[in-house]
């Protein structure tokens, strides 16, 4: 039996962006593999450990919108907000940030980053390195 390879590709209209209205340059030919955890953009890739990969799933998915701390800890750990209810923000905050510098080091070699925002909660997206800067 072979596994069954779900890919999103990520193509279309320019996005806006939902902070300032301005459009957001597009992240032509990426694509997601969930099954082998390989995120390839313009033919060069990454495959990534399974957690590193579902934290990147979702910013994808939000481009070109922000998604805060808790929306990536209950997406990237499989906790629901219940389970989350109660934990520390400091505990959450330290699991993705951790994350996300770990993965920081790892996507210029295929042009992403990710840019963040904010504070309690800090908010994330998915960037081409052209576009990391501090919001």
């Amino acid at each position: 039996m072979s596994a069954t390879h779900n890919t999103l590709h990520v193509s279309g209209a320019q996005p806006i962006c939902p902070c300032c209205g301005q459009p957001v340059p597009m992240i032509d030919e990426l694509v997601l593999d969930d099954v082998l955890n390989i995120i390839q953009l313009r033919g060069r890739g990454l495959q990534m450990e399974p957690l590193k990969f579902r934290m990147l799933e979702m910013l994808t998915e939000a481009r070109p919108g922000f998604v805060d701390t808790y929306d990536l800890l209950e997406h990237a750990f499989h906790r629901t907000a219940r389970e989350l209810d109660g934990m520390p923000y400091s505990k959450a905050s330290m699991l993705v940030k951790v994350q996300i510098c770990q993965l920081r080091r790892v996507l210029p070699a295929i042009g992403l980053g990710i840019q963040s925002k904010g504070r309690r909660p800090t908010l994330y997206r998915l960037v081409e390195n052209s576009q990391q800067v501090a919001a």
